[in-house]
């Protein structure tokens, strides 16, 4: 599930995440393949079982495909 944050930041919310790939793979494409349209991530948050994925809202993204 995303939810908009504000203009500029969403939330990828994500039950029972038991590992933290997609937000390492994220940070790895900024970094590493700028060429790579893709999200920044700003950061990760879990609480319980609920994790909480921080990033800058791109227009041209489908964050869900990330």
């Amino acid at each position: 599930m995303i939810v908009k944050c504000s203009a500029n930041i969403v939330a990828k919310i994500v039950f029972s995440l038991e590992n933290y790939t997609e937000y390492i793979s994220m940070q790895y494409l900024v970094q590493h393949a700028s060429d790579i349209s893709t999200s920044k991530s700003l950061s990760l948050m879990s609480l319980n079982r609920t994790s909480y994925i921080f990033m800058f809202f791109v227009l041209d993204l489908i964050v869900n495909q990330i």
